[in-house]
């Protein structure tokens, strides 16, 4: 299957919209890598924070 890259006299806006899109779509994934990090650090914060009372009353005679 081949692609026509001849765009006539829309060439501006069709590239223009293939590189919007792009950058938009580019944008969304990182955002979402980004989001999911900070989620996964604040999970662990919690745990971290729920988990520490039992080690405390672990140590203490």
């Amino acid at each position: 299957m081949a692609f026509d890259f001849d765009t006539g006299k829309y060439a501006f806006y069709v590239w223009g919209a293939y590189g919007i899109t792009a950058v938009v779509v580019g944008w969304m994934i990182a955002a979402s890598l980004m989001s999911a990090a900070k989620w996964k650090r604040e999970a662990a914060r919690l745990q971290a924070e729920k988990d520490a009372p039992k080690q405390a009353s672990k140590t203490q005679p």
